[in-house]
């Protein structure tokens, strides 16, 4: 699921700067916040929510329910924030704040990417940092956050299908040893136009290397924004029941 488009902020000349999210409840909470502000008028996640609150409005259920998400990829993958401030020249000349502390402690984007099966993530450096998040799922058990309230089950049963055999596939293809995956890829709406977008791909590039990776692209038109960063299109999903059709671009970088 990766998304950047929406674009209505003013272009300003910024620098975007990746660090790997704390795990901290700030942290976790502001990047729950991005990933659902971005989100908010997906194609893909409206379709699988039909009707239902949108998730930029920010409810409480929804935003403990993506917290908890965020928490899980930590676990077993790298998530990272996109913190943006402005170019050397115009905060010397307009006196501005990062826009991060403009933007009430919600990141500019975010990105979830999970290394090929059997890669082990932690290093002695960052193990507390995976026991507490250990912990702090292993609370969950016993005081679970709410699920998603809005969405079509069975279409979500859909695309849990599809994204399985997606992995199963293109594993197939290139060795389950050499494939990352990148969930998410997102910007606020508000921070479209920052080259946000390129900072963070730019980070995936570097960090798979010349391993394969695959997305996939819930709206066609970002489909020409991750082609610049060495993706190619593999083919086009559908996902369909009685009422709809919804489609995934699937891409892949080898």
């Amino acid at each position: 699921m990766s998304s950047n488009s929406g674009s209505t902020a003013v272009k300003r000349i910024v620098n975007s700067s990746i660090h790997l999210l704390g795990s901290d409840k700030t942290s976790i909470a502001a990047a729950a916040k991005t990933i659902s502000i971005a989100f908010d008028r997906d194609p893909l996640v409206t379709w699988l929510r039909p009707g239902a609150t949108t998730w930029g409005q920010l409810e409480p259920h929804h935003v403990q329910w993506q917290q908890r998400r965020v928490r899980h990829a930590q676990l077993s993958g790298y998530v990272v924030r996109a913190s943006t401030s402005p170019h050397k020249s115009e905060s010397k000349t307009a006196g501005l704040a990062t826009l991060d502390e403009q933007e009430n402690n919600n990141f500019s984007g975010v990105a979830m990417l999970f290394p090929p099966d059997g890669t082990r993530l932690w290093k002695w450096w960052n193990l507390w940092r995976w026991l507490a998040l250990a912990v702090a799922n292993i609370r969950e058990y016993f005081d679970p956050a709410p699920i998603d309230f809005g969405s079509n089950m069975n279409r979500v049963r859909t695309m849990f299908e599809m994204n399985h055999n997606n992995l199963e596939k293109y594993s197939r293809e290139v060795s389950p040893k050499k494939l990352w995956y990148l969930e998410v890829c997102c910007v606020r709406t508000d921070a479209q136009g920052r080259r946000v977008g390129k900072a963070l791909m730019n980070w995936v590039v570097e960090k798979t290397d010349d391993a394969a990776c695959l997305l996939e692209c819930t709206d066609e038109k970002n489909v020409a924004f991750y082609e610049r960063f060495g993706f190619r299109l593999k083919e086009v999903v559908e996902m369909r029941d009685e009422a709809e059709v919804q489609h995934t671009w699937l891409m892949v970088r080898s």
